[in-house]
């Protein structure tokens, strides 16, 4: 089989992946808050889920933590997401990071939340979807 071939069927496949991880998307979001606590995690939303990326993304790390919002850095760390898709990881709060980048920093589509109250939830294969649908990843601090 032929370089160009080989790459031809490993396109057709990661697409194939892609579109199962997206429709499996759709079920994670249909649970309920309950379904999800009782699964050690919580779900929270905001923003237009299926709506397409705007931009391209390209790679971005900010560290920050312990005070208050650089908003230029997130700004231009959304600008890296491609101003698409956010997943935000927590070990307590609430959906208050994913308000701040939809609100306040904006220019985002959508914001999702997951407040981990079990360490095995975070194999959960529904969070693993919307996680590898995500064009950026926050952690949002506080120990439980």
């Amino acid at each position: 089989m032929s370089i160009a071939s080989r790459w031809s069927h490993r396109l057709v496949g990661q697409c194939l992946l892609a579109a199962m991880l997206l429709g499996g998307v759709a079920y994670a979001w249909a649970k309920d808050a309950a379904t999800q606590q009782d699964a050690g995690y919580v779900y929270y939303k905001i923003g237009d889920l299926s709506a397409k990326r705007p931009g391209a993304t390209s790679p971005g790390l900010v560290l920050v933590g312990g005070g208050g919002w650089p908003r230029e850095a997130f700004r231009w760390w959304v600008g890296q997401a491609g101003n698409g898709h956010l997943v935000i990881l927590r070990a307590s709060g609430a959906e208050n990071a994913q308000e701040e980048f939809f609100n306040d920093i904006g220019g985002i589509v959508s914001a999702q939340t997951l407040v981990f109250h079990d360490r095995a939830a975070a194999s959960d294969p529904r969070v693993l979807v919307i996680v590898a649908a995500a064009d950026g990843v926050s952690t949002a601090g506080g120990a439980p």
